[in-house]
Parts: C-alpha cells; sequence; structure tokens
C-alpha cells in the first residue's frame, strides 16, 4: 500500500523502502479449547521516490513509519471432530488511525477430519488496513461482511 501513488503527498511515489518486523506468538489447546495470539512490531523507512518536481510535497512525507499491532482468537470444539466455533479481535496501532476488527464464525467438518471444511463467518471491520481479490473486503472497509466458503484439501 506504501507503493500508491500519491499517497503521501502530490507527485510523489515511493519505489523502494526498507521494510523491518518482529513478532512474538503463542498460543494453548486442551480438550477441544484453544486460544492464540501473536503482536508484532514494524518499521518502515529509506524510502526512495520516483522524480518528484514539488520538493516541496516532499517535505510533508514522514521519514519513518511505525506501527504495532495484536491478534486474539479463541475456538473451541461445540461437537467433537465436527463443528468449531470462533472468535477473534485485531488492531493496530499506527501513525494514520487505528483500524481494527472483530470476527466469529464457525467451521464445519463434515467427514470428521480436515480434507472438506465449510465456514461461516461475520466479520465487523473498522478501517480495514487489508484488502484485495481473495479476501471478502476492500481496502479502508468499515461495517459487517458475512461470507461463507466450502474448501477442500487435497
Amino acid at each position: 500500500m506504501i507503493f500508491t501513488p500519491n499517497l503521501f503527498a502530490p507527485g510523489a511515489t515511493i519505489t523502494d523502502a526498507r521494510y523491518r518486523m518482529t513478532t512474538v506468538d503463542g498460543g494453548f489447546k486442551y480438550r477441544g479449547f484453544s486460544l492464540e495470539g501473536e503482536y508484532f512490531w514494524r518499521w518502515l523507512d529509506e524510502f526512495k521516490f520516483t522524480d518528484v518536481l514539488n520538493q516541496e510535497a516532499l517535505r510533508t512525507v514522514p521519514s519513518r513509519l511505525f506501527d504495532h499491532s495484536f491478534q486474539i482468537q479463541a475456538s473451541a470444539m461445540v461437537v467433537p471432530k465436527s463443528l468449531q466455533a470462533y472468535a477473534g479481535f485485531s488492531k493496530i496501532f499506527g501513525q494514520f488511525g487505528q483500524p481494527r476488527d472483530f470476527r466469529a464464525g464457525v467451521n464445519f467438518f463434515p467427514f470428521k477430519n480436515k480434507v472438506v471444511r465449510w465456514n461461516n463467518e461475520a466479520l465487523y471491520l473498522y478501517k480495514s488496513p487489508v484488502g484485495y481479490t481473495s479476501v471478502p473486503y476492500p481496502i479502508g472497509g468499515r461495517g459487517w461482511v458475512y461470507h461463507s466458503s466450502m474448501e477442500l484439501a487435497f
């Protein structure tokens, strides 16, 4: 997303940047229940731009970006080997906003294994920082999204 033309200033497009990230994560499972979470820290700097005619516009571009975030998810097998319910939350703390989301859903395993899975999920998005063709929401999305998918692993 930082390579989007005119994102930080008119006529300024970032062509290169240094990206650094570190994360910690963990979780546990016990008798059909699980809790997992992660926290990350991200730094972006050393930006290079296309030729910019308006050098004044470049002064408004930050020299570095920093954000950090967490996500947590809990799940339980409501019906052993067949039906799993889950809920999760994530939030980003950054210089340009604090997007977040909440999700809840169920996974149904009709053959009591992970070969076939039917997922139904509800998400509440607030300024979604991600979005592309393989997920059911756009960058910057706000509001509820409901979706259903069937997966076959082979």
